[in-house]
């Protein structure tokens, strides 16, 4: 993150949060044991411009797995190939 007020409002509002509804954090660059480093390995890995951040647990799926492999029953999903159901996700209603 690029602003200090989106990381402290980022933390604020996943703790309100349940467990079930977002990925929880689990470190963050105000952590004192991450505070000293997390420029650095930022700026190395070419994003010197987000001083701030947050780490979270891996998702049990990512955005593209959701879009390619939607949760249908099998005798709907059988009409369907993974190609038609990506296209038809990104094609404008």
């Amino acid at each position: 993150m690029k602003d200090q007020v989106q990381l402290v409002r980022e933390i604020k509002n996943r703790k309100a949060l349940s467990e079930d509804a977002v990925v929880m954090i689990t470190a963050s660059s105000e952590d004192e044991h991450l505070r000293k480093r997390w420029v650095g390995d930022a700026t190395k890995r070419g994003y010197a411009e987000y001083p701030c951040g947050i780490v979270m647990k891996a998702g049990q799926r990512n955005l593209m797995v959701i879009l390619v492999r939607p949760q249908l029953p099998n005798d709907i999903r059988k009409g369907y190939s993974c190609e038609n159901n990506f296209t038809r996700a990104l094609s404008p209603r």
